[in-house]
């Protein structure tokens, strides 16, 4: 994810609070960027494969958060392309690379330190592509303002928020698209099932009582917002 960022691993839904071990992909950088490894477990062609990623997160947004959202878009890719799970993680190794313009260097897949033997999958013609024709970022603006602000709102502009005023999290489907939809980012959302379909599809969970149930930007620019 861009910005400053913070080094996780996620391994199966679970937060490792241990040293860091090598990498199950290397995906080199030539400026030495962080690389990456995803956490689940998948099954083709009869094989399973336990899969770990390193990935890095922008400060603001919790490590659980970018760990589900990673989580989810790996598990949403993987049953929509019915690729090999090594190809999907290049796609998202391509895609972060082409968005935070870095180079990378085709992965080298390893298992227990031994180097694996894998097919020849066009890496580098698929990497040479979007370096040509670019790609479409795994996540969007309305993404990262939703994953930056589900814990705590952080300030937009000039405007600050009061300290009673929780994270998305605890606001409503109609408050949080009111919300969006009165941002630069936001003209063009739809109603709250587009929200909801949005939060699922990062991997986010509410909570089960929202305190924050509407919100109204007045035309003086003065926003007021149903709390309890």
């Amino acid at each position: 994810m861009a910005g400053p960022s913070r080094r996780r691993e996620t391994d199966s839904g679970h937060i490792l609070a241990r040293e860091p071990r090598p990498l199950a992909a290397h995906g080199a950088t030539h400026d030495n960027g962080a690389t990456g490894k995803c956490g689940s477990d998948e099954r083709r062609n009869g094989v399973r494969a336990g899969i770990k990623v390193w990935f890095d997160h922008h400060p603001d947004i919790h490590p659980e958060d970018a760990r589900n959202a990673i989580l989810a878009w790996f598990v949403r890719t993987s049953k929509d392309r019915r690729k090999p799970p090594h190809i999907i993680l290049e796609k998202l190794l391509i895609a972060s690379a082409i968005k935070d313009g870095k180079k990378v260097l085709p992965p080298a897949w390893s298992h227990k330190g031994k180097a694996l033997a894998v097919p020849s999958d066009g890496f580098e013609t698929r990497w040479k592509r979007a370096q040509k024709d670019g790609r479409e970022p795994i996540l969007d603006k309305i993404d990262y303002f939703m994953l930056r602000n589900w814990r705590v709102m952080r300030p937009l502009g000039e405007f600050r928020w009061e300290p009673n005023v929780p994270g998305l999290c605890e606001w409503s489907p109609q408050a949080a698209t009111a919300l969006i939809r009165s941002l630069p980012i936001g003209v063009n959302v739809s109603d709250e099932t587009w929200y909801v379909k949005k939060r699922n599809r990062l991997g986010l969970q509410s909570k089960r009582r929202y305190r924050v149930h509407d919100f109204l930007l007045n035309k003086d620019g003065l926003a007021r917002i149903d709390i309890d």
